[in-house]
């Protein structure tokens, strides 16, 4: 077990978008996508898409069920049933030296730290968790600002 756990898109927000073709909380249409180059992680199984494998573009709000005001954002998620990411994995080998920002917060949404990295991403996770006032992290895309997916403590022993 790593020194935290990465957290991908829950399934049950995933499967609204699927079954409805609705953004969570927007109801915006859900966009399909079905040619298009291979790219872009899905927010779910967090694996790059392949060339013109069906995926869905759709509003969502990183701080969902965690912090106001809401930050929406388009990301995508496979069109059809994936696993999701495991979060007591460790970081998926795709993003371990892609660039990405990371964005570690504290209570009430207070940003505490941004690094942008190009590699070492465990590490930079390892030192924003070094201070306690981070209560846990965003990661996104360094190319285009979207969420990818958060970072959190691990779970305490009881």
């Amino acid at each position: 077990m790593s020194d935290y756990r990465v957290v991908a898109l829950s399934p049950e927000v995933v499967e609204e978008v699927r079954r409805t073709h609705r953004a969570p909380d927007y109801g915006h249409p859900a966009w399909l996508e079905e040619k298009h180059p291979a790219g872009a992680p899905c927010r779910t199984c967090l694996r790059r898409f392949e060339a013109d494998e069906p995926r869905l573009l759709f509003t969502y709000d990183a701080f969902r069920g965690r912090a106001t005001p809401p930050l929406p954002g388009p990301i995508y998620v496979h069109a059809v049933e994936c696993e999701r990411y495991a979060p007591d994995e460790p970081l998926p080998p795709y993003f371990v030296d892609k660039p990405m920002t990371f964005q570690a917060y504290g209570d009430g949404r207070r940003l505490v730290s941004e690094r942008q990295v190009d590699n070492n991403a465990a590490e930079t996770i390892a030192d924003m968790f070094a201070r306690p006032e981070v209560s846990y992290v965003h990661a996104r895309s360094a190319d285009a600002g979207c969420y990818l997916f958060t970072v959190e403590r691990p779970a305490r022993e009881a």
